[in-house]
């Protein structure tokens, strides 16, 4: 019986695919990349025994070059359950899951928004108190403390640091 797979990423001229059963298992993948290499339209096959991943680059597009029928001899290609979601989101889904919880801890008093702005005002104070007029560090973190503080603008809630009229 063949190996489960899955597609990781695919672009117009690549498909990277992992096969999680054969991962550490370098005949199978060599051999792999041997009958992928013998396609016609394939330019490049890649594979990663370490990682159980395959890519395959090939510049008329991977639609023409991958055949289904000998993927079925080596894997099953199963379809992704998960949604492939881009860096910026998830970066900001990580942002908002921190500052909900802030907003838990503290009873709604304080969120990322707040926390940044306290730690901008302290920082340009440290920096006056330290003598640094100079510098633009100080000046700079109230710049921000008060790009912060315009756009914290949100609808009332109970409790919590409101900003702005």
């Amino acid at each position: 019986m063949a190996p489960e797979a899955h597609i990781t990423h695919r672009t117009g001229q690549r498909l990277r695919i992992r096969i999680p059963a054969k991962k550490g298992d370098p005949g199978y993948f060599s051999s792999l990349q041997s009958a992928l290499t013998q396609l016609g339209n394939v330019d490049r096959v890649e594979v990663n025994p370490l990682t159980a991943s395959v890519l395959i680059v090939a510049s008329a597009g991977v639609e023409e070059a991958f055949n289904p029928a000998l993927a079925r001899e080596w894997f099953t290609l199963r379809q992704s359950s998960t949604a492939i979601r881009p860096f910026s989101r998830r970066v900001i889904q990580g942002f908002q899951e921190v500052d909900s919880q802030i907003e838990h801890l503290t009873g709604g008093d304080l969120d990322i928004p707040s926390i940044a702005l306290i730690g901008l005002i302290f920082s340009g104070i440290y920096q006056l108190s330290i003598g640094n007029f100079a510098a633009p560090a100080w000046y700079t973190a109230f710049w921000y403390a008060a790009g912060i503080a315009v756009k914290a603008d949100k609808p009332l809630k109970s409790g919590g640091l409101v900003l702005g009229s």
